[in-house]
């Protein structure tokens, strides 16, 4: 009887080792939730309309090169006061490593951070020199810029039908067709370009392509063209430039749409002056 009962404990004291060592190595359930590293997006802005990259924070400084609209870049700095005004961005353009300074303004850009939030510039290069000029007069913006040019010429065909339009909502647009393939607005044409200079042709103020019509300088469609964007009754170009008073310079650009007639190149050039209202 002892025999049999030192046995039973025994065997039970061994069960209880087992057990214990089965609950030790029993796996993980596999729906438990880990913990994961949430990583913080880089900073990154976007262009809404094509503009240019300047070399300081302000249209002072000189203009580096036009950008795209749609353009990615990388914020660095921020400063709250350009010259003359306004408020801008130090970025890095991702496709090409160049660095420079483009407008602030929400019209032109977005960014995924706010932009105040960057460190401030410490490498803002000296602020250029302007002639001293008579005082102006100031006069309050109450509309859009007045416009009046030279009447539009150049070089096309007997069978191309056109119409340069100008408008002071939306400085102007090309009604043209290639009547061969009809009279309708665009009919046999493929695209537009337009640019807008200095009266001298030494800077390019504002480019733009359009593919389709109506060819308008801001594009925009049937039967409107896109107007002047307009701050706090200030107005600009869509790369967001200030309209400055003065003197300019218009080339338009037709090109065919047919492949036999792609050699051919039409074009309208002419003087218009800007006058605030």
């Amino acid at each position: 009887m002892f025999r049999r009962l030192t046995f039973l404990v025994f065997f039970l004291f061994l069960m209880g080792i087992g057990v214990a060592c089965s609950s030790s190595s029993t796996p993980e359930p596999e729906d438990v939730v880990r913990e994961t590293a949430v990583v913080d997006e880089d900073p990154t802005c976007t262009l809404t309309q094509s503009g240019n990259l300047f070399s300081g924070p302000g249209l002072s400084f000189p203009p580096l090169r036009g950008l795209s609209s749609d353009e990615t870049l990388t914020p660095l700095a921020f400063s709250a006061q350009g010259f003359p005004d306004g408020q801008w961005i130090e970025v890095e353009v991702v496709a090409t490593n160049e660095q420079g300074w483009v407008t602030a303004g929400s019209a032109f850009i977005t960014c995924n951070i706010n932009p105040t939030s960057l460190p401030p510039a410490t490498n803002i290069p000296p602020t250029p020199t302007i002639e001293p000029t008579n005082t102006p007069q100031v006069v309050a913006q109450v509309g859009p810029p007045r416009i009046t040019n030279n009447a539009p010429g150049g070089t096309k065909a007997d069978y191309v039908l056109d119409e340069v339009i100008v408008d002071d909502d939306f400085l102007f647009r090309i009604y043209i067709a290639d009547t061969r393939f009809g009279d309708e607005d665009g009919a046999g044409i493929d695209h537009a370009d337009f640019t807008i200079s200095t009266q001298d042709g030494s800077h390019v103020i504002y480019e733009n392509r359009e593919d389709h019509a109506a060819y308008c300088v801001f594009q925009g469609g049937e039967p409107n063209c896109n107007p002047w964007i307009e701050e706090n009754g200030r107005f600009f170009w869509p790369n967001g430039l200030e309209v400055q008073p003065g003197s300019y310079h218009a080339t338009i650009l037709v090109y065919p749409q047919h492949p036999e007639f792609q050699d051919e190149v039409w074009n309208w050039d002419f003087d218009f002056w800007i006058d605030k209202p």
